[in-house]
């Protein structure tokens, strides 16, 4: 009798873990905001499944936001050695704080050559101008200025 319920017991227990709300993705295009199942984003477009399960393509140049599990990426124009560089990338909302965000971006490291060709760059923008790009030193100090 005791196997019984604790056989019962874990089956519930199991049925009730498998009927979780799934993860939902939010993406942002032009003024329309679409909940969706599932993004990737690509070189130059992204590939959304909404909720009914209809699929659909989006330039990236229309795209302006995504949110994937719980974390919001936001188009940002990248700068080079304090110039603006012509190019725009997804970049990683970390936090807000007035009128400051903390932003990681994943950069390629021309100088690794192993597996781990990727690095993490900081920066602080102030509304959409780049206020600060954040280094090794300057890290510990942002990221406790942000409360990340």
């Amino acid at each position: 009798m005791k196997k019984l319920i604790v056989l019962v017991t874990v089956t519930v227990f199991c049925l009730a873990c498998m009927a979780a709300v799934p993860s939902v993705s939010v993406t942002n295009f032009g003024d329309e905001r679409v909940n969706c199942k599932k993004i990737r984003v690509g070189v130059n477009k992204a590939h959304v499944t909404l909720i009914n399960g209809e699929k659909k393509i989006i330039p990236l140049e229309h795209l302006e936001s995504y949110a994937v599990n719980g974390r919001i990426f936001e188009k940002k124009e990248l700068y080079k050695y304090g110039r603006f560089a012509g190019e725009t990338a997804f970049m990683q909302l970390m936090k807000k704080r007035g009128g400051f965000s903390f932003y990681k971006n994943e950069e390629l490291d021309p100088e690794k050559v192993g597996t781990e060709k990727s690095r993490d760059v900081y920066y602080v923008y102030n509304g959409d101008d780049l206020y600060l790009r954040v280094d090794r030193k300057a890290l510990p100090n942002a990221c406790n200025f942000f409360g990340v």
